[in-house]
């Protein structure tokens, strides 16, 4: 059971906010037309961090989307054009430490 901040987060993630903003960005992405999943997740750290991702960041979040692609029935050749895939990923960006807190 979470309460405190926790909840607060919790909520924050999966708030109607979030979501809409995360729909909107893969929207966006989609009409862009990167042609690779690499560099599409190294701008959008880009542009939500101000920074590239590490190799390792990069790692998990091929991983990621691989599963999420998984979970949506999308298949390796559809991730670059499935919203609810790149919505996913967005969602998950906004919900980094990262980008919630200033240091």
């Amino acid at each position: 059971r979470l309460v405190g901040s926790e909840m607060c987060i919790r909520d924050r993630m999966n708030s109607p906010f979030i979501i809409l903003q995360s729909t909107k960005w893969a929207e966006a992405l989609i009409i862009d037309g990167e042609s690779n999943p690499s560099e599409r997740i190294g701008k959008m750290f880009v542009r939500a961090l101000g920074r590239e991702p590490s190799s390792a960041e990069m790692d998990q979040s091929q991983t990621f989307l691989a599963t999420v692609a998984e979970e949506h029935d999308v298949g390796s050749e559809g991730i670059l054009s499935s919203r609810s895939v790149w919505q996913d990923f967005a969602q998950a960006i906004f919900n980094l430490k990262e980008f919630l807190y200033i240091r």
